[in-house]
């Protein structure tokens, strides 16, 4: 929705791959272990939302890329 409202070529997606599990694994607030317990259920939508994303113009894969790595990618993008 937001490209859409954008000129084209000013919008750039990000997509932060991560499977679920590493994600809960690294998780050290709770966030998953709540949602898993029904308290933030609004939380397991959002994901399942965001895995639908087909054709981001940046995919960040955190079981390949460091932290910095990411960030170097994304900054090469925008420069």
């Amino acid at each position: 929705m937001v490209r859409n409202m954008m000129i084209p070529g000013d919008f750039i997606e990000v997509f932060i791959d991560t499977p679920l599990c590493i994600a809960e694994e690294r998780d050290v607030i709770g966030f998953y272990a709540k949602a898993r317990s029904s308290k933030l259920k609004i939380l397991l939508v959002s994901i399942a939302l965001m895995r639908q994303q087909k054709m981001p113009e940046i995919r960040i894969d955190t079981t390949q890329m460091t932290m910095d790595n990411a960030a170097e990618k994304i900054i090469k993008r925008l420069i």
